[in-house]
């Protein structure tokens, strides 16, 4: 009889080991999947990366070879500019420097699109990077004939992100906008709160 009970109990052991073996097997299993499925993301995702910044690399590039000849198409349209000048070659004048400047502020995003991979977030007002953004525009016949209103709720929160970014956006925006009207009109530019931490921006 104690034979038997010995052999029943260590039955019950083996069976309890085994049992234990198995479920140890299958969370083994599956944190080898787990790890297996995060190491593939994390290596897709440095794939992305090295993709992006080599993207940015050629992109930079790019710009500074185009860039050198439009700075001196601008400067040499600036030395024309002081000849005097028929109405009708002074009007062809401002247009191939109005788009010249606008090559340049494409060449402008290529490189900050360039840099972006390094850029760093922060918070900063919204309203310097309006004004500046206006500022800009501010000189070109384009926006002679725009009648500009800022409306920019008091106490706004910060915005958190990249301000050269944000600022290229604001530049676009607006640019387009004025375009549309034809440079005659009103461009309205509200800043507004929809949270504490959300602002909306309408151009």
């Amino acid at each position: 009889l104690d034979l038997v009970a010995a052999y029943n109990i260590m039955l019950r052991r083996l069976q309890e080991n085994k049992r234990e073996i198995e479920a140890y097997q299958s969370t083994l299993e599956d944190k080898v999947e787990t790890a297996t499925t995060e190491l593939m993301k994390k290596e897709k995702a440095l794939h992305q990366s090295e993709k992006l910044a080599t993207i940015g690399q050629l992109s930079a590039g790019v710009a500074h070879e185009i860039n050198n000849p439009l700075q001196h198409i601008v400067l040499t349209c600036g030395l024309v500019q002081g000849d005097n000048l028929e109405p009708a070659s002074k009007k062809r004048i401002d247009q191939i420097l109005q788009q010249t400047k606008r090559c340049q502020r494409i060449v402008q995003g290529l490189l900050d699109y360039a840099r972006s991979g390094s850029a760093i977030a922060h918070a900063f007002p919204i309203q310097p990077q309006i004004e500046d953004c206006l500022r800009q525009f501010s000189e070109q016949e384009l926006f002679s004939g725009v009648e500009v209103r800022v409306e920019v709720a008091p106490d706004l929160p910060h915005t958190y992100g990249s301000g050269d970014e944000i600022r290229r956006v604001l530049d676009n925006v607006v640019l387009n906008a004025v375009q549309v009207m034809q440079g005659k009109g009103t461009l309205t530019i509200t800043a507004s709160a929809l949270s504490p931490k959300e602002i909306e921006i309408s151009i």
